[in-house]
């Protein structure tokens, strides 16, 4: 009968140098863990790995307190910060360069990167960040990216993942969630095609959800687009609307619809004007 687990411990663990002290230690000790047990251990299979580097570690803990262990390859903004010889990164990531690595440098991070690779292969990976760049993503990004989300470092709107990404990127959810930002498969942020969702979301892409009284908050522009560029947005969401309206619902759909700045008065439109 195969044990039950109790939790699962995600740790940064220097190659070579665990001990006692924190965040080994009081990690593992509210688990009633052997950590003498288990510094020996993450020691002796990483003897082989430069000391001191940060390793990614998962401890599975179980009901007997017993444990396994699984080591992972350095994150890719310690081995870029190394290649370049830099201690810290940018305070203002895409802004402010700090130092340069080159192309062979970049292509044995990547070979080191291999054994964590999400994507079906290194060319997929490649492939799916050479299709976003030039679909018009801003950053384009892994696990440097992840790490910086968790510093605190999130210039943008939007956040588009690809469904073998979402290993690293469900560990965001707190980060992200808060804020609208986690990726969903429901509106097309997860997804395969990454070149696709990158150039919707750059072209203005909207979300909508009626609330229980069945009406639908959506933004359909800014103050500064014409005229003619509103109401192509707004027949553009009507449409939509109908395609999405239920087989099961009967009578008039569309009953009625408003416009209004985001502080000002709701203006009534006239439905005959409109293609519904």
């Amino acid at each position: 009968m195969a044990k039950k687990i109790e939790a699962y411990i995600k740790l940064q663990v220097a190659a070579g140098q665990a001990n006692p002290s924190p965040p080994v230690g009081p990690a593992l000790g509210q688990r009633g863990v052997n950590i003498m047990e288990f510094c020996k251990a993450f020691n002796a299979q990483t003897q082989g790995v430069e000391q001191g580097l940060p390793i990614p570690v998962v401890i599975t803990v179980y009901s007997d307190r017993s444990f396994t262990f699984i080591t992972k390859t350095p994150p890719a903004s310690v081995l870029l910060k190394k290649a370049a010889g830099l201690k810290s990164g940018s305070a203002t990531p895409n802004t402010k360069k700090v130092g340069k690595v080159t192309v062979a440098q970049l292509e044995e991070i990547a070979k080191a990167k291999e054994p964590d690779l999400t994507a079906a292969s290194m060319q997929a990976a490649g492939d799916n960040a050479d299709a976003a760049t030039a679909a018009g993503a801003d950053i384009v990004g892994f696990d440097d990216l992840a790490a910086d989300i968790k510093a605190g470092n999130m210039d943008f709107d939007v956040v588009i993942a690809t469904p073998d990404a979402m290993r690293v990127v469900g560990q965001l959810g707190q980060v992200l969630g808060p804020r609208g930002l986690m990726p969903n498969p429901k509106v097309g942020t997860v997804t395969p095609d990454v070149a696709t969702a990158v150039k919707n979301a750059k072209a203005g892409q909207v979300r909508y959800r009626a609330d229980k009284g069945g009406i639908i908050h959506c933004s359909i522009g800014k103050v500064d687009f014409e005229a003619g560029k509103l109401q192509e947005n707004l027949q553009a969401l009507l449409s939509d609307l109908i395609k999405a309206k239920p087989s099961a619902a009967k009578g008039i759909y569309v009953k009625k619809v408003s416009v209004s700045s985001t502080m000002g008065p709701s203006v009534a439109v006239d439905q005959s004007t409109l293609t519904i």
